[in-house]
């Protein structure tokens, strides 16, 4: 996947840090505008907490309930990035390593290891090229593989939905040896007469891979069912059952892999094939033995492009990668999601961002007991923004209203979209919405950092997102 750097902002948002007056007129009477928007709203099964601040003056223009700790969702992806960025810095750069142990014969290894520290962007296409540079290095045979993915604990990370939503693609399992996202792309290709057995493959393909399909064609299209088999094999195996209409096109369905690590290792022996490296024995779960050397190395893309994808495109399994990566490089090794979050807690704490209130189970918000304060947010907002290192990528990070990310279908083809820098938060019963409100070119006013978190159920929880739109509308006139 690409994704190109953001590093020039409109020419709005530019105007918008230079001037600063008519704040004083413009201020009373915006927040009498949102005390007339938030007066109608008083629903009891319903709870929000909103904060709006002037990011040039500092002052707080409304807030209400800001104080109470809600449920964030995805929102909680900005104090996890927020924290990565401070720490590492934009261009930092995760590695995965092939290291080996000799041989006395120079062609062969005795051991041959994958290593991973966490890169949530490792792919396919990336481990062709490690393998393409050991050919280069005259290998033509290994004795042993393994595969290292001790820099991270074995567990996944708690909030992970099981039940139905456990093969979602949205709730990879998470390891320091990932790869293509620690999911699968099914393909189904109908076949051209009713009856036919539909064409059922992998993209990208892997040789040898325990693909269990019964999909007919039908004259119309059913339901197709795609889950991780249940099976004693240490080796991930798919089950598809459905039915597609014939003559109809190819359908993608992705979904996690329950076993990453088993993943990465049939792409492995896949690729040492392609290249003609014989290998005698199956890959191997373990660390790499002692005096065991670098023989290939790739390196993700800059975190700031990663934090893009995250932020954009609200990537759980990315922000807990990138969790457990900071529990490892700055907490206790191996990496653990509950030292990732110390570690994020402690960074923003050291940043001055007020706590009180807040409790993270994990770094991406797919959990039911995160909780954190509407003013917190804003307080990860405001600082973000008056740092001039980090500002550029954190909001370029961020997904543009009516433009990119899950933010692209809202007020698109209007006058708002492209003034709104923002992030998404959407669970069942959970609706957040935080970012950077730019006001139109000849406003004088602004920018405001925003957060709004809405927790409730019912015919009201709707009524109450609808205030939460109503604001924003507000801050970009």
């Amino acid at each position: 996947m690409k994704m190109k750097r953001m590093n020039k902002f409109f020419g709005f948002v530019i105007l918008s840090c230079l001037t600063s007056f008519g704040i004083a007129s413009a201020q009373p009477k915006l927040r009498e505008q949102i005390e007339g928007l938030t007066s109608q709203h008083s629903a009891e099964d319903v709870q929000y907490g909103v904060v709006v601040q002037d990011l040039k003056s500092g002052d707080v223009i409304f807030q209400k309930n800001a104080h109470i700790p809600l449920n964030p969702a995805s929102n909680t992806k900005l104090l996890t990035t927020f924290s990565a960025l401070s720490l590492l810095g934009p261009e930092f750069r995760f590695k995965t390593e092939l290291l080996g142990l000799e041989s006395k014969n120079k062609e062969t290894l005795k051991t041959l290891t994958l290593k991973g520290y966490g890169d949530p962007f490792f792919s396919t296409e990336r481990l062709a090229g490690m393998v393409r540079q050991l050919k280069a290095r005259g290998i033509r045979s290994v004795e042993e593989v393994r595969l290292d993915a001790t820099f991270f604990d074995g567990d996944g990370f708690p909030g992970r939905m099981e039940g139905r939503q456990r093969d979602a693609a949205f709730n990879c399992t998470v390891s320091a040896l990932s790869i293509d996202h620690n999911r699968l792309e099914v393909v189904v290709v109908p076949g051209r007469r009713i009856g036919e057995p539909a064409e059922v493959s992998l993209n990208p393909p892997l040789p040898g891979f325990l693909l269990e399909a019964e999909v007919q064609s039908g004259k119309k299209r059913g339901r197709v069912i795609v889950k991780n088999a249940e099976s004693e094999s240490e080796k991930p195996e798919i089950s598809v059952r459905g039915l597609v209409a014939a003559g109809g096109g190819a359908e993608t369905f992705p979904i996690s892999v329950h076993q990453p690590q088993a993943l990465v290792g049939q792409r492995l022996l896949a690729a040492l094939q392609t290249e003609g490296i014989q290998v005698s024995t199956a890959a191997r779960f373990g660390a790499a033995p002692d005096k065991s050397s670098v023989l290939a190395e790739t390196l993700s893309p800059p975190l700031g492009e990663i934090l893009q994808e995250i932020n954009k495109q609200s990537d759980n399994f990315m922000a807990e990668q990138l969790t457990k990566y900071l529990g490892a490089r700055f907490g206790k090794n191996p990496g653990s999601t509950s030292a990732g979050v110390r570690v994020i807690l402690k960074q923003l704490k050291e940043l001055g961002v007020k706590l009180s209130g807040v409790m993270l189970e994990n770094g991406s918000g797919l959990s039911k007991k995160n909780r954190i304060p509407a003013e917190t947010l804003v307080q990860v907002l405001q600082k973000a923004y008056q740092d001039p290192k980090l500002r550029s990528d954190f909001l370029s990070s961020l997904s543009i209203l009516g433009v990119d990310g899950t933010l692209r279908r809202k007020f698109k083809n209007s006058d708002a979209a492209g003034r709104f820098f923002g992030k998404t938060g959407t669970l069942n019963g959970v609706s957040a919405l935080s970012g950077y409100a730019f006001p139109s070119a000849d406003s004088e006013a602004g920018p405001y950092a925003y957060a709004f978190i809405l927790n409730g159920g019912g015919k009201n929880f709707w009524k109450e997102k609808q205030l939460q739109q109503d604001i924003l509308s507000l801050l970009l006139k």
